[in-house]
């Protein structure tokens, strides 16, 4: 159920929660991998439950078995700080502006440690695409290039924390956000855009088929096409050469 703040309602979302392993446990996390229970709950409700000790997945996995290819769907973004200021993080207007929460780490400030620490990111919208979690996980990385890169991973899971100092806000980050978190173009798109280079080299695109027949894959074709004197070959079997394709 909602949780209400002075005149706001704090939404609910579904993630992970692991009951058997408390704290930072390898031994319980190997024991335990297939106990991931998809739950709902609210960010009051899951901070309450790390604070417990409770490990959990901002990720909901097939099974509750936690693997990769087992991504059904997420709607938290986590970052994991080592190495920063806990007190200037919370200050950073990305940070004032988007984030849903905070919560220290066992090893904060113990044996001569800094801050360690985690923010917690809640979506107004569910991921159901395992890739479009992971390049959000990305470009928010981008934007903290000093938290831990794994956090990117589409099967992370982070611990409990027993006693931890923790605080929620009512704010959410859209999946629009991460349009302004991009690079202007990834190493790819440089790689694909020497195709469309006029030069005297030659360019040669092989496409199959299945490729051709989206939108994307003709307009791509079309462009290539319209840069340089072609030739084009048609060579496929089923969709194009039998008597019934259009």
């Amino acid at each position: 159920f909602p949780v209400t703040i002075g005149d706001s309602i704090m939404d609910t979302f579904r993630c992970s929660i692991n009951d058997k392993i408390i704290n930072k446990d390898l031994d319980a996390l190997k024991k335990h991998n297939s106990n991931f229970q998809e739950i709902e709950l609210n960010i009051q409700e899951l901070l309450e439950s790390i604070n417990q000790g409770k490990a959990f997945s901002p990720i909901v996995f097939k099974d509750n078995t936690r693997t990769g290819k087992n991504f059904i769907s997420a709607q938290l973004l986590v970052l994991d700080f080592d190495k920063s200021n806990l007190k200037e993080t919370l200050e950073h207007e990305y940070i004032k502006s988007h984030a849903s929460a905070y919560y220290t780490t066992p090893s904060h400030r113990v044996d001569g440690n800094g801050d360690k620490f985690r923010i917690i990111f809640q979506l107004p919208e569910t991921i159901i695409d395992r890739e479009m979690y992971k390049s959000c996980m990305v470009n928010l990385l981008e934007k903290f290039p000093e938290a831990d890169q794994a956090c990117k991973d589409t099967a992370r899971v982070f611990y409990g924390s027993k006693n931890c100092t923790y605080g929620y806000w009512d704010r959410k980050i859209s999946l629009e956000e991460f349009e302004n978190l991009k690079t202007p173009k990834s190493t790819r798109e440089k790689e694909l855009n020497i195709l469309f280079k006029s030069d005297h080299d030659l360019h040669i695109l092989i496409m199959n088929v299945e490729a051709l027949s989206t939108k994307k894959g003709k307009q791509f074709a079309e462009r290539f096409l319209n840069c340089h004197k072609s030739l084009m070959a048609t060579d496929e079997s089923t969709t194009i050469k039998n008597p019934g394709a259009n």
